[in-house]
């Protein structure tokens, strides 16, 4: 290794895997020795972190906290509303997650208030007007029983998800997010008790897309700009092109559905046909 410093880091043992990396048939393909833990992985190999391409590299070296390749992308570093979290919440009828699969932080809790000049600037037509006499209480954490964040390697893809109702509002540099929707498929695929909400761009076409196009994903465009707290300058802007996915199987898929689409719909982020669509399409998700 060239140029090595020394730095204050984990004493936990991480170790180095060999990869072969060829991101284009003419070129030579070289080794990469990737950051690899001890023990078996929580994970399957996902085809969304397919070291052969340039973006599959970079998600991994990203979910492996390096920071080589590192972009920032429109979603990171933002808290949803209260209101966003809790569309899952009332489909399901309970008050917590089980999960908040990639929280900001340990406790989800913003750590500054907004300014009197962020006040002026929010944007008010991207919040349901049942919301906006009270902003304040939309500032507030994900409900639920347990946060995982991004730290160590691999972040939470390298931790069990126990529950059954999880909320995933996951980084979107590097399309990010589609490892974490991925894993939220083979979660559903292998218990059918377990139920995802997740947040992303509305990003469908490409290989890695494909876990939204399976029979236990549901794929929710919404029709206006939604408000997230951005941390770093303390305000609320909002972001284009967002869509809720939601990973499920069964009845409790099929109920859930029916009850999130009204929801939704009541705070006008889809449409009346969007809501009679997903109501009309809940009972594939029984077969």
């Amino acid at each position: 290794m060239r140029d090595a410093q020394a730095s204050l880091c984990s004493q936990k043992p991480v170790y180095l895997s060999p990869v072969r990396y060829q991101p284009n048939k003419d070129e030579k393909a070289v080794d990469l020795f990737m950051p690899w833990p001890g023990g078996p992985l929580a994970f399957d190999d996902l085809q969304t972190l397919d070291h052969r391409t340039r973006t599959g590299l970079a998600r991994r070296l990203l979910l492996a906290k390096w920071t080589a390749l590192r972009e920032n992308g429109a979603g990171d570093e933002c808290y949803t509303l209260r209101f966003i979290s809790e569309w899952g919440l009332k489909a399901a009828k309970r008050s917590l997650y089980d999960l908040d699969v990639c929280s900001m932080s340990n406790t989800g809790h913003y750590d500054a208030p907004l300014s009197p000049a962020a006040r002026r600037n929010i944007p008010w037509s991207a919040i349901p007007a049942q919301y906006r006499d009270d902003i304040v209480a939309q500032l507030a954490p994900v409900p639920a029983n347990d946060r995982y964040t991004d730290e160590g390697p691999f972040g939470s893809l390298m931790r069990p998800w126990k529950g059954t109702l999880f909320w995933i509002n996951p980084p979107y540099s590097q399309r990010l997010w589609a490892c974490f929707m991925e894993q939220a498929l083979r979660e559903v695929e292998r218990d059918g008790r377990k139920i995802f909400v997740t947040l992303g761009p509305d990003d469908n076409c490409g290989s890695h897309a494909a876990p939204l196009y399976g029979r236990h994903a549901c794929r929710i465009t919404l029709e206006r700009q939604l408000p997230f707290y951005k941390e770093r300058t303390s305000e609320i802007e909002t972001i284009r092109n967002n869509q809720i996915v939601v990973f499920g199987r069964g009845i409790k898929m099929y109920g859930f559905l029916r009850r999130l689409a009204i929801i939704m719909q009541a705070d006008g982020v889809i449409s009346a046909e969007q809501k009679a669509k997903i109501i009309r399409e809940s009972s594939l998700y029984l077969r």
